[in-house]
């Protein structure tokens, strides 16, 4: 379908963004970094539903500590767990922007879930793989000290938007490399799936993209400091050598999207190796218009149908997760 104004004025905004610092060619993100650093911010407005929001310090597997921020949900637990990491190209963004965490009070109260909002570490400074280490232990991290936060360490889920996605993804195959948590859920949201930028979208682009294929390597370069990295299973999830017992998937992806390729490709090589893994394609978005549209409803449904695929998923009683699933009806409930 036609772009609307909304994301039209959006990719216009992203595209009039500069590529150049002091001379110096860089993702526009990374740009914005520097001239905003990212910074420890407070929750401006509790969502009905959470009941409490606090800071933890996590020690990863080099000895370094990261943060996050949980939050619990109003009633009686034990709840679901939902680990979720930000997007920003694995360079840039931050567990307390105030969209990261007013999404994360919605997916806590929406879903029934305690959510740990991982601030994982960022590259350049901390390259591949230090922050997708920092997100897989934030997974056994919440695993291990499930019943001191209120959670069930047997329905734990994962989800990201973008390098968020990314991450997700990547934490469910190191989840079954290593025989770690079985997890319920990865939920991925714009995610992209391969380093490499070589699927078909990717390499034939559209006016309505939000980068080329040529400045979005400028991102992945800065992530990963070695180029053979770009084919690594745990920075591009979607070349896994096995994926036949990781976590059921659900995406979704924007139609505008070069990324949405690479999704498809991962959730097709999991349906081929037995797994359950379903796509939607939201139809009229760009990447990022799911999160940065204030007042956009196609924004806001895209939002309820994530919350609702995770309630979905935590209620599960085993089996093939979102056979009985309807989008449109459970967004309702």
């Amino acid at each position: 379908m036609p772009l609307q104004p909304e994301p039209q004025a959006l990719l216009k905004r992203m595209l009039s963004m500069p590529f150049t610092h002091e001379g110096k060619t860089l993702p526009r993100e990374y740009i914005g970094r520097i001239t905003n650093p990212r910074d420890h911010t407070e929750p401006v407005v509790r969502v009905d539903g959470v009941e409490s929001i606090r800071d933890v310090t996590i020690t990863s597997y080099d000895g370094g500590t990261f943060t996050a921020r949980l939050y619990t949900p109003e009633g009686a637990g034990p709840f679901p767990i939902h680990v979720y990491f930000h997007g920003g190209g694995w360079i840039v963004g931050s567990a307390y922007d105030d969209r990261t965490d007013m999404l994360s009070q919605r997916r806590c109260a929406q879903a029934q879930s305690t959510v740990l909002n991982v601030d994982y570490r960022l590259a350049p400074e901390f390259p591949f793989p230090t922050g997708v280490e920092d997100c897989y232990k934030s997974v056994l991290w919440v695993q291990e000290h499930a019943a001191e936060i209120g959670g069930d360490a047997e329905r734990i889920s994962v989800g990201g938007a973008s390098a968020g996605g990314n991450l997700a993804a990547a934490v469910s195959v190191m989840a079954q490399d290593r025989q770690g948590p079985k997890l319920i859920l990865q939920l991925l949201e714009i995610a992209e799936l391969d380093c490499t930028k070589s699927t078909y979208m990717w390499r034939y682009g559209s006016p309505n993209y939000d980068v080329t294929r040529k400045d979005d390597l400028l991102g992945v370069d800065m992530y990963l400091a070695n180029p053979r990295d770009r084919v690594h299973p745990y920075a591009s999830p979607m070349m896994a050598p096995d994926l036949s017992n990781v976590a059921p998937v659900y995406a979704l992806s924007a139609e505008f999207d070069p990324r949405r390729d690479s999704v498809e490709m991962y959730a097709a090589r999991i349906q081929d190796a037995g797994g359950e893994a379903v796509t939607h394609t939201m139809l009229g978005h760009i990447h990022g218009s799911n999160m940065l549209i204030d007042n956009w409803e196609p924004a806001r449904q895209w939002q309820v149908e994530a919350n609702a695929a995770l309630r979905h998923a935590n209620r599960s009683s085993g089996g093939r997760v979102f056979d009985d699933f309807d989008p449109e009806h459970d967004s309702t409930r």
